[in-house]
């Protein structure tokens, strides 16, 4: 392999880097937070319309779907939770995350502009006896 090959090797992988790095910045600049929470929510059985609706900005959805839908994810966060515990086999690491900044995400577009979402309440971790 040449020198000069080599160093048009670099040049393409150092602007193709910068490309990537650009694209990433615009995609989370533009909202592109709210994917995971989209896929998930789609996942879990909801329509696109309401999903769209409850991530644009203004979007007003009935309480009740809201709480439907903050109460799957929930759900589907305790049983990652407990497959992670259970140490079962089809538990997925990935999937666990996923569903995790999901309900953050929900959480930040559930809360009214108005009331401050209030601050979640620290528990201990649970410690067994000492023998």
């Amino acid at each position: 392999m040449s020198e000069l090959s080599l160093e048009r090797l670099e040049a393409r992988l150092a602007r193709a880097a910068a490309s990537y790095l650009k694209d990433l910045r615009a995609a989370q600049e533009n909202g592109d937070r709210t994917r995971e929470l989209r896929a998930t929510l789609s996942r879990l059985g909801f329509r696109m319309a309401d999903i769209e609706t409850l991530v644009s900005p203004g979007g007003c959805l009935p309480s009740a779907l809201r709480a439907e839908m903050g109460e799957a994810l929930r759900r589907e966060s305790a049983y990652q939770l407990r497959c992670a515990r259970g140490h079962r086999t089809g538990y997925d690491l990935n999937r666990h995350m996923v569903v995790a900044r999901a309900l953050r995400e929900f959480d930040r577009h559930a809360a009214t502009p108005s009331a401050p979402a209030a601050p979640r309440e620290r528990r201990g971790r649970r410690r067994s006896p000492r023998r």
